[in-house]
């Protein structure tokens, strides 16, 4: 039964945590696909060294980074597998018997096109709410549920890109990711052709348990620039307008999702510890200037 899963994994640096999410997913027998999506020659040979040995393991390898919508598209048309696990490389299965979990959910709502796991959030030690999209007065909306709400009847009309099992039939319906779509908005933008003709249906799934880590970028250049890139305004602020000419919505948070950025590459990209020093000479002489 395992052959009717995939895992596919989009890997862009960070190779510690790429080979920590591989070994966790390996004990399942399930076949394993690997976007290298353009990293550098150091972190890719340590993960193409690692992955070597097992056969389970594919790795395809893109000289570019062609970006997260780009990247699961080229997975899913390499693929052939009924149900497809994206997961984010910073991101490990805690449950071991989970191909048991997901046929069993499978097999009792043979109507749902994607299954969300529980997802811990290391980072802010909390496990994330379910949530579906609404669209009210033109501008897209959180529906939050409590998790004491979730149970076999709760649906959700959208799912986590990085972080949810999905049936290959969506796709066939949807259609495939939207290329122009930044990290995280691809996942709002296929919420929103559902929602314009036939909704998602995901279900969430509580006994499978995944565990997101956004540990800090230390002591590899190209490490600390993959974060960076992952948090320019810039690329968000695109998708936003993508998203506002395709579909007429206004995105839900656009007041405050500037300062959750901020706040991602403040503590996701630590400053080299020269650079503190440097600052507070600075400050000093700036001190010292102004009393003279």
């Amino acid at each position: 039964m395992q052959k009717r899963f995939a895992v596919l994994i989009l890997f862009f640096e960070k190779a510690r945590q790429t080979v920590e999410c591989v070994k966790s997913f390996l004990p399942s027998g399930v076949r394993i696909y690997i976007l290298n999506n353009g990293s550098s020659e150091r972190n890719s040979r340590a993960v193409e060294q690692f992955c070597k040995p097992f056969e389970q393991v594919t790795i395809f390898r893109s000289d570019v980074n062609l970006g997260v919508s780009r990247g699961r598209n080229f997975l899913i048309e390499k693929t052939d597998e009924e149900f497809l696990f994206f997961v984010d490389n910073d991101i490990v299965i805690k449950t071991a018997n989970w191909v048991d979990s997901a046929l069993a959910a499978i097999s009792a709502h043979p109507d749902a096109e994607a299954f969300a796991p529980r997802m811990f959030n290391v980072w802010e030690n909390r496990f994330l709410p379910c949530f579906s999209i609404d669209i009210v007065d033109n501008r897209m909306v959180y529906r939050y549920i409590k998790e004491s709400d979730c149970g076999p009847g709760t649906r959700l009309n959208c799912i986590l890109g990085g972080a949810s099992i999905v049936k290959r039939t969506l796709f066939e319906r949807l259609g495939l990711y939207d290329s122009a779509m930044f990290v995280g908005f691809e996942d709002y933008e296929l919420a929103l052709r559902g929602i314009r003709t036939q909704p998602i249906v995901c279900m969430p799934l509580q006994d499978i348990i995944l565990h997101h880590d956004h540990a800090p970028a230390r002591g590899n250049a190209c490490d600390r620039d993959a974060v960076a890139v992952r948090y320019r305004v810039s690329l968000h602020e695109e998708s936003i307008r993508q998203i506002r000419a395709r579909h007429g919505v206004e995105f839900f948070n656009d007041t405050s999702w500037r300062k959750w950025v901020a706040q991602q590459q403040r503590v996701l990209v630590p400053a080299h510890p020269l650079a503190a020093v440097w600052s507070r000479c600075i400050k000093k002489i700036r001190s010292i200037a102004g009393r003279c």
